[in-house]
């Protein structure tokens, strides 16, 4: 894992094409901060910023979901981890998933494109973050099914 776009990629271990349904993109946005109430807001906020920046065009024939603490898709579920790490650092961890959902049938270089695109994001979202010192978001290998 790495911190900026280094680190944000996707393999494909099966066949991409007609068959797959979904792509799952595992992230996991780290905060400190002096205490563990400030940690938990600033990582609200960077969830609620990665969900208003992580959508994909509606003429797609797919949709792009960021799950939080209410939604699950598969076993895939948002967490959250507190942790102390010194008298004055505390740190909020969010464990997050952006699902992509394809409607429809497609062939592999449509997916590709769209899967593609999704990378865009990730590593923009990423890059805002990239000199704050109190953020660290680190967006694991994506996988499909």
């Amino acid at each position: 894992m790495f911190k900026g776009p280094s680190g944000i990629s996707y393999t494909s271990e099966a066949p991409l094409g007609a068959e797959t349904d979904w792509v799952v993109f595992p992230m996991v946005i780290n905060t400190k901060e002096k205490n563990y109430g400030s940690a938990l807001k600033l990582a609200h906020e960077v969830c609620r910023k990665a969900a208003d920046k992580l959508t994909v065009e509606d003429s797609l024939p797919c949709n792009l979901l960021l799950l939080d603490f209410d939604t699950s898709y598969k076993n895939y579920k948002a967490t959250i981890d507190l942790k102390q790490h010194s008298h004055d650092e505390f740190e909020a961890s969010v464990s997050q998933y952006a699902v992509l959902k394809f409607d429809a049938k497609g062939a592999f270089w449509q997916k590709a494109v769209i899967i593609a695109q999704v990378l865009d994001k990730l590593v923009a979202f990423s890059n805002q973050y990239r000199n704050d010192k109190r953020v660290n978001i680190d967006i694991i290998e994506g996988k499909h099914a």
